[in-house]
């Protein structure tokens, strides 16, 4: 079903087809169910922001814990066997 559908709208509406002969209630009750189920099982997806829309600063220039610690790793080897061609 979809968001924009009330399901008690749409239960009234297949009592009503029922007194035709055309109900499906007991079939649309379970469908409800089982999407309200399916809802709670999945996984809710955030977007990311484009990165136009992405704060400038680093996230830990905002924090009120401190200044964060840079750690100055070494150069991977390619990159010090090339330093060391060019000069």
């Amino acid at each position: 079903m979809d968001d924009e559908f009330d399901s008690a709208m749409l239960v009234g509406l297949h009592k009503l087809a029922s007194q035709n002969g055309d109900g499906l209630v007991p079939a649309l009750h379970e469908r409800l169910i089982d999407r309200q189920a399916q809802r709670a099982a999945s996984a809710e997806i955030i977007p990311i922001p484009p990165l136009h829309k992405r704060k400038v600063k680093p996230i830990y220039l905002q924090s009120s814990w401190g200044d964060a610690t840079i750690i100055e790793f070494p150069a991977p080897k390619w990159q010090r066997n090339a330093a060391r061609q060019r000069g």
